[in-house]
């Protein structure tokens, strides 16, 4: 990414915190998410717990680079929206 797409990705990433609080069932979902997690834990060995970690892991750096095509999926799409009302 560029300086600049930096900055713009940081500035949206800030902002959609709001837009999640604005979402009734958000709470809700990240509550569960979070005690199936602490279930899943305590059900598991610790080797089977290092294991889960690391699929977490990778499923983080998935959905993070997931956000980011995303990000530049709409930034382009301005960009195409903006030449379109300029012709």
């Amino acid at each position: 990414m560029t300086r600049l797409s930096n900055v713009l990705y940081q500035y949206v990433l800030e902002r959609s915190e709001a837009f999640l609080a604005l979402m009734p069932e958000y709470p809700a979902c990240r509550r569960f998410a979070d005690e199936r997690e602490a279930a899943l834990r305590a059900a598991l060995s610790p080797e089977a717990r290092i294991l889960l970690d690391d699929l977490l892991r990778e499923q983080a750096l998935r959905h993070g680079a997931e956000q980011e095509a995303v990000f530049h999926a709409s930034l382009s799409l301005c960009g195409e929206l903006y030449r379109s009302a300029l012709a």
